[in-house]
């Protein structure tokens, strides 16, 4: 468990599954997402058993400390180990936790989980281009603009958006 004083991260489970197709099927969080079908149980079980246990995915549950409650989640995904690569993900499933400073804690915690434990020389993400405010909260944690793919994915409401790619690389190496 990785924790700091508001915050912890615990390792995702299945006792987990109906909160994270809630979170993630919800409009507010599937605006922001590359994929924009709604997340079926059986791909989440299937997430589970050939991601996370084996080690391709490093995923946690951000919990509030003070109030034991279950807000989102936050991940390493695509781990390669002979690159020292990984993909960061992350999304407030609880509206009233959103805009808070949780997300930013969550991703100082994993990415110096994935620097210092695993080791990894970059962590990168891919972020809609229209999502001005995560963009400015990568950046302000490290994160930089890469590049980006012009009208790379199309979003049902908004049509064909960019999509920009960032990266960090490990400050301790």
């Amino acid at each position: 468990m990785l924790e700091n004083s508001l915050i912890k991260l615990r390792p995702i489970s299945e006792k987990d599954t109906d909160n994270i197709l809630r979170w993630r099927n919800s409009k507010e969080v599937k605006k922001f997402f590359c994929m924009q079908d709604d997340l079926t149980r059986e791909e989440h079980e299937w997430w589970l058993k050939n991601r996370v246990q084996v080690g391709k995915v490093i995923q946690f549950i951000i919990v509030d400390k003070e109030l034991e409650q279950d807000l989102g989640t936050v991940y390493i995904r695509d781990i390669d180990e002979q690159n020292k690569n990984g993909e960061f993900g992350i999304y407030i499933g609880e509206v009233q936790s959103r805009n808070k400073g949780i997300g930013t804690q969550a991703m100082e915690l994993i990415c110096d989980y994935a620097f210092k434990k695993l080791k990894l020389h970059k962590v990168y993400l891919r972020v809609l281009a229209t999502n001005e405010r995560a963009i400015s909260v990568y950046k302000k944690n490290g994160f930089k603009e890469e590049g980006k793919f012009k009208d790379h994915l199309y979003v049902e409401d908004t049509g064909y958006q960019d999509l920009v790619f960032m990266g960090r690389i490990n400050p301790y190496e």
